[in-house]
């Protein structure tokens, strides 16, 4: 079997859905296993946006109870960016600067250390439920 063979069968075993280092802030670098590192990257995440985005003054005109889905991307570089949201015509007509102000949120987040697969960094896309509640 020739070398590029060898690399065309050695690629097709590999999982590329699963990474072996989770995208990580040096506050979570201690942290041993995928799911630990997994865990300590979501909270990390989920209170620092929670943070930011209660220091927006929203006004509605009806109380909101309502669940989103933020999907990031974090490049190989390191770089977060939300990619998407998928969120209820309430949300969205209530607060139609919710992309804007989780955007904002993310632009000061200390730095983030990418996925890595096989030690090559690589770019992953994620959710994260954020539930909004408005009186």
């Amino acid at each position: 079997m020739n070398p590029k063979d060898l690399v065309e069968e050695e690629l097709k075993q590999i999982d590329w859905h699963q990474v072996e280092q989770y995208p990580v802030f040096k506050s979570c670098a201690h942290c041993d296993g995928l799911q630990a590192q997994q865990r300590c990257f979501e909270v990390t995440l989920t209170k620092w946006v929670m943070e930011e985005l209660s220091k927006q003054q929203a006004l509605v005109t009806d109380s909101i109870d309502d669940q989103m889905l933020v999907y990031f991307k974090i490049t190989r570089r390191g770089e977060i960016f939300v990619d998407s949201l998928q969120q209820s015509e309430t949300l969205e007509h209530q607060l139609p600067k919710l992309k804007q102000w989780l955007t904002q949120s993310i632009e000061n987040l200390p730095e983030v250390y990418p996925a890595q697969k096989r030690g090559v960094p690589v770019q992953t896309t994620f959710k994260l439920p954020v539930q909004i509640i408005s009186e």
